[in-house]
């Protein structure tokens, strides 16, 4: 769920796996919108993708710009901040 506090600045988006596959443009919409609402997203924040290793990254997000990859075993985490 999305709150109207903010603005944030560490985004945790961490679905279960299956739904990078089944429900991928949803989770591009929520991303999406801490490119596109500032009053969401500190100038300097930092949304952080968690997902199965290789599932997001040819992914790219508008607004936003993947600087780093951490992988630990079978899980990859993104780091993201604005473009």
């Amino acid at each position: 769920a999305v709150h109207e506090h903010g603005p944030f600045d560490i985004v945790i988006v961490a679905p279960p796996y299956p739904h990078f596959a089944k429900e991928r443009p949803q989770i591009m919409a929520l991303l999406g919108l801490f490119a596109a609402q500032p009053k969401l997203f500190a100038p300097d924040g930092v949304v952080v993708v968690q997902s199965s290793a290789g599932d997001f990254a040819s992914v790219r997000v508008p607004g936003l710009e993947s600087y780093d990859t951490r992988r630990m075993g079978r899980t990859d985490f993104t780091f993201l901040r604005r473009g």
